[in-house]
């Protein structure tokens, strides 16, 4: 057994008027594991549901996924030998935006505590720190940084989903590789749409995708795509090569 807390982070549900909420909740919840990621006091894993259930509300509302109950959260942390679970909702409507998080103790099976953020308007990129920020102090490790992925929520909506889109372009590339590959040119868009809008957000540009191989090279488009994209911002002077999408 692990000395450190180990954290299962289920993918948020999200309530809203749009299919875009759903993908707020599942990558800001991606977004966490990957913020903690190189941090020594604490490890975080993703639970991968692939199955995402939507729903339409009474009030007309989209409900995406769902929020397990602390048993069922605790199962989902059982099944990757963590001491917790995090589970959450993404909620926009009327009265504004918010996400609702709970942590569980898993050999409880209890909630070991919990937080409603709230959203001010244009605020939805500091969501993320913020949550960062709770989870650290809640679970009693040091806080990673806490600096917003990007200077501005629009940079962010397109970074999220861009994220999104990758996602897709991975779980459809078995089963439908046209589709695959259209959700792999979206996400290229989006991430490009992100560091237009923030030219200083370097973790949308590490995620945009190189050619894969010489028929996208010769693609005009494929190449419209990346001429487009290294003319954004100077090169940076790293040697690290930039991700394939899908």
């Amino acid at each position: 057994m692990t000395s450190r807390p180990v954290v299962a982070i289920v993918p948020f549900g999200a309530k809203g008027r749009d299919a875009k909420a759903g993908g707020i909740g599942r990558q800001v919840a991606r977004r966490l594991v990957e913020r903690f990621a190189d941090d020594p006091n604490v490890e975080l894993r993703p639970v991968f549901l692939v199955a995402m259930p939507e729903a339409k509300s009474d009030a007309g509302y989209l409900v995406f996924g769902s929020t397990p109950d602390p048993d069922l959260a605790a199962r989902y942390g059982e099944s990757l030998g963590t001491t917790h679970a995090l589970t959450g909702l993404y909620r926009e409507d009327a009265t504004g935006r918010a996400f609702a998080v709970s942590l569980v103790e898993v050999k409880s099976r209890t909630v070991a505590a919990e937080r409603k953020i709230v959203v001010a308007p244009d605020e939805l990129h500091r969501a993320e720190p913020t949550l960062a920020a709770w989870l650290a102090e809640a679970l009693g490790v040091p806080a990673p940084g806490l600096a917003p992925e990007t200077a501005n929520e629009p940079s962010y909506q397109a970074f999220l989903a861009g994220l999104e889109d990758e996602t897709n372009a991975t779980l459809l590339r078995a089963g439908d590789p046209s589709a695959a590959d259209q959700a792999r040119a979206r996400a290229f868009d989006e991430y490009a749409d992100a560091i237009k809008l923030d030219p200083e957000s370097v973790r949308a540009e590490d995620r945009l995708p190189a050619p894969r191989n010489s028929a996208e090279r010769r693609s005009s488009s494929a190449s419209l795509h990346w001429a487009r994209a290294i003319g954004l911002r100077p090169a940076r002077t790293s040697n690290k090569r930039r991700r394939p999408v899908g």
